[in-house]
């Protein structure tokens, strides 16, 4: 029965949209209207796609003066209002209304390709920009111009929001984020979205106590600690009054996600969305647990040293080197249930190898981080795998980088 109100509905938004669907059509050759909805929910996504779409809107404009883009919110609600406001200080975009979702929804269906417009990812951008401009220079960040700045209001409350902290404008700080299940699944229940499933994700999700040790090196260096997030499972817990678990205090606020991830020193964690501003906004990155399937992800944009978790046979027990990624047909496996049904489990990093990593972070920062020769010709091989097996299409101009310690420990990852 649920099924056939559904396909009611569904067929009296169509017939509705045609209307103005038709129009559009008509009007192609006067003026081509394309539309675009803006990803709400995932917080990394929604924050690029500032960068993505204004860079876009630059290049049609030079392109073709009768293209006109319709942007618009996908959902009445959004995961961050800091980063909407940002976004519509930056761009034109439309708030989300019953027209314009089943207009994009009625070109969608019938495939009028050309009256929608899906911007192109950060990592396909990035190679595309690349080739308009022949080089960039930044260092950190995405190989394309950030066009997001804080203005003087935000930048003010950032300082405020500090002050919340008992942080001073001259403190250093380094944000850490572990992915969990909590913020997706919860954003899916506000936003009434029945069709994500997290558990296609799961393998990319770690505990907060692995950074405990960690955390507690980073104070010692005089770094305050930010452990980011929002909904997250666990809580935090330390004594140490220099580490802060944001995630659950109080003084949590949109604004402040996104100031301190684009504002800190460095940002150590997940390869999830969390990491997003600090890239955009160009802090140095490193990742933990990062999913080694995607290690051609690391190619688009320069990292500090990272971890990679490990790959283990369920029958034999054994690990596997990136050849044996490559060759087992893992390499861009996004799905945990397909990881599963081949037969292989993915092993998160540990407490030790995770605090060693946070000491070289530091030694980087300090400009003290060396790689003798053996270290920087395997980290060369890795990148060799790499660079050689994925498709050019799939690959960015940076260099991987795996912590020293952790690869000299794992040096089966090179056979």
């Amino acid at each position: 029965m649920k099924n056939i109100i559904k396909k009611f509905f569904l067929a009296i938004g169509y017939f509705i949209a045609s209307v103005p669907c038709l129009i559009i059509l008509i009007i192609k050759p006067i003026i081509h209207l394309r539309f675009a909805k803006v990803d709400v929910m995932n917080f990394g996504r929604f924050f690029d796609q500032i960068n993505l779409f204004y860079g876009a809107e630059q290049l049609i404009k030079k392109e073709n003066k009768k293209v006109k883009l319709i942007i618009f919110y996908g959902e009445k609600k959004t995961c961050n209002d800091a980063i909407k406001k940002i976004c519509s200080r930056t761009i034109k975009v439309y708030e989300f209304n019953i027209f314009l979702f089943w207009v994009e929804k009625f070109l969608r269906f019938f495939e009028f390709k050309s009256h929608l417009y899906s911007e192109m990812n950060s990592f396909n951008y990035g190679n595309f920009y690349l080739k308009l401009n022949n080089s960039f220079n930044e260092k950190w960040g995405w190989t394309y111009p950030n066009y997001i700045k804080f203005n003087n209001n935000e930048t003010n409350s950032g300082h405020e929001i500090l002050e919340k902290f008992k942080l001073s404008k001259k403190d250093k700080w380094i944000c850490i984020h572990n992915r969990d299940e909590k913020f997706k699944k919860q954003m899916s229940k506000e936003l009434n979205i029945d069709w994500y499933d997290e558990q296609f994700h799961s393998h990319r999700n770690f505990t907060i106590k692995l950074l405990k040790q960690a955390s507690e090196y980073f104070a010692s260096k005089g770094y305050y600690v930010f452990r980011m997030g929002r909904n997250q499972i666990e809580k935090f817990s330390t004594n140490n009054k220099k580490i802060i678990d944001y995630a659950f205090s109080e003084n949590r606020s949109p604004l402040g996600d996104i100031f301190l991830l684009g504002n800190c020193s460095a940002f150590f964690g997940a390869d999830s969305g969390v990491s997003t501003p600090s890239i955009t906004l160009r802090r140095p990155v490193g990742h933990i647990n990062y999913t080694p399937f995607n290690l051609n992800n690391l190619t688009f944009y320069e990292t500090l040293p990272c971890l990679i978790k490990k790959v283990r046979s369920k029958k034999k027990g054994t690990f596997l080197s990136i050849k044996k990624i490559f060759q087992n047909d893992l390499m861009g496996q996004p799905y945990s249930h397909k990881i599963l049904e081949k037969g292989y489990e993915l092993v998160d990093n540990t407490e030790e190898e995770i605090r060693d990593l946070a000491v070289e972070t530091c030694e980087y920062l300090d400009g003290k981080l060396f790689y003798n020769k053996e270290e920087h010709n395997n980290n060369l091989i890795i990148n060799n795998i790499i660079f050689k097996n994925f498709k050019p299409n799939l690959l960015g101009k940076k260099k991987i980088t795996l912590g020293k310690s952790f690869l000299n420990k794992n040096l089966y990852l090179i056979k």
